[in-house]
């Protein structure tokens, strides 16, 4: 990843997904993140969460299911976005 995005050391960060036997729920009995992931510091440019594939030992076992790429929005613009979605999905109908 270094090589093809030109990033160094720090710039880039993999976060391996780990398995929850049991789902976190609300008292209304809803389902919850478990884990929040920000950013470790402002040399963190991109963020990789990967899944190892269970049973796989070749060099495709582990496989990307997010790229965050933190420079996309401001971090100002961002905490408000997650402010605002923190208080209004838990209240929201998508039916």
């Amino acid at each position: 990843m270094e090589a093809a995005l030109g990033l160094k050391g720090e710039a880039i960060r993999m976060e391996k997904v780990r398995h929850v036997p049991i789902e976190g729920k609300s008292s209304q009995g809803c389902p919850i993140a478990k884990w929040i992931i920000r950013r470790s510091s402002d040399d963190e440019k991109v963020l990789f969460v990967v899944k190892h594939r269970a049973g796989h030992v070749c060099e495709h076992a582990w496989m990307v299911i997010s790229i965050v790429v933190w420079e996309g929005v401001k971090s100002d613009i961002a905490d408000k976005c997650y402010d605002i979605m923190s208080k209004s999905w838990p209240t929201t109908d998508f039916r």
